[in-house]
């Protein structure tokens, strides 16, 4: 009777599944990396827009400080009546 070792077919194939997985799992982490990057970058770029929003704004109110701080002093003088109602 003739007798066929089927060892070495079974490690072949074992070898096989786990370099499957192993490339799986990798290619899952390289995609993930990737996507982790992109929302990254996303988020850095909308940080940025809004801070140069924010410097814009900063900008336009201290252009109109000039404007506002005659109103202000002129709202804080005790010189006006202030028992007189309208």
């Amino acid at each position: 009777m003739v007798h066929i070792n089927l060892l070495p077919v079974r490690q072949i194939k074992q070898k096989a599944a786990a370099k499957k997985q192993l490339l799986t799992f990798f290619l899952s982490f390289l995609m993930l990396l990737g996507v982790l990057g992109l929302v990254g970058f996303f988020q850095a770029s909308t940080a940025s827009s809004i801070d140069h929003d924010i410097a814009e704004l900063n900008k336009e109110k201290n252009r109109h400080a000039a404007t506002l701080n005659p109103v202000h002093s002129y709202a804080d003088d005790s010189t006006l009546d202030k028992s007189s109602s309208f």
